[in-house]
């Protein structure tokens, strides 16, 4: 509940950066379109994730009082790209070094935590993933795709959603089914406005949100010992929710797109 809702958002996670960086839309539309998702998420942990869990008054300040000054800095980001339509890289640029003054990093520090923060992995994922996107238009292998769903009348409303969803379910990544099915998904009749992206972005979330393979699944079912069925009966909850809103915002703005 408390670090999923800020992946549909927040762009320190990669998945929705690298979802504008293929589809071209740019991160504040994105943001905003999922935002709905993000307070499904948020809601739905609320009352059916925490419902019946106890906790003492003066404990629960103290988190509380803790979080909300944890969330300043990340605030402080998406104010500034949603609101002042400012650069991402210059927002996060400005908040880091923000921290460094404020909590007296030494250089020594300040080296070790961009280190730290440093991942080639992401870099290779977001290479691939728009290597991929060039390939498949280069090669035509879009335009054939398109081609063969409307040749054979094949919904798009279907697609969008379970392409992401089998690949959310499967890799149990965001940028995975990011990576794999949006430059496919942007060649299809239809598909390229923001309430068709936005959609597709849902259902390869709530896959992820739905995998075995979800390491935060896993190790949460580990950790304290709960059941899979327990887990599922109240995931399954909120994953309707978000889809159920996901698709009126894909109605909406396939209307006013015409």
């Amino acid at each position: 509940m408390f670090r999923h809702p800020w992946e549909f958002i927040l762009p320190l996670y990669p998945g929705v950066i690298l979802a504008s960086a293929i589809t071209s839309y740019p991160l504040r539309e994105l943001m905003l379109a999922n935002l709905p998702y993000a307070l499904c998420l948020l809601i739905g942990g609320t009352l059916w994730g925490l419902r019946g869990i106890g906790m003492q008054r003066e404990g629960f300040k103290k988190i509380s009082g803790a979080g909300l000054r944890s969330f300043i800095p990340l605030a402080a980001i998406l104010i500034m790209v949603i609101a002042f339509h400012l650069n991402l890289s210059i927002c996060i640029g400005a908040v880091i070094i923000g921290l460094f003054v404020v909590f007296r990093y030494s250089f020594k520090n300040i080296f070790l935590s961009v280190k730290e923060g440093f991942s080639w992995e992401i870099i290779l994922i977001i290479l691939g993933a728009m290597t991929f996107k060039t390939v498949l238009n280069d090669s035509g292998a879009v335009a054939n795709i398109s081609m063969f769903f409307t040749e054979e009348n094949i919904p798009i409303l279907p697609a969008l959603f379970f392409l992401p969803f089998i690949y959310g379910l499967l890799t149990g990544l965001t940028v995975g089914f990011v990576g794999s099915t949006f430059p496919i998904l942007l060649g299809l009749e239809n598909a390229n406005h923001i309430g068709a992206i936005s959609f597709a972005f849902a259902s390869g979330y709530v896959g992820v949100l739905l995998s075995p393979v979800h390491l935060c699944l896993v190790l949460t079912r580990e950790y304290f010992g709960a059941s899979m069925g327990g887990i599922y009966r109240k995931t399954i909850k909120v994953c309707l929710l978000i889809m159920v809103v996901a698709l009126i915002e894909y109605f909406i703005s396939s209307r006013y797109m015409r």
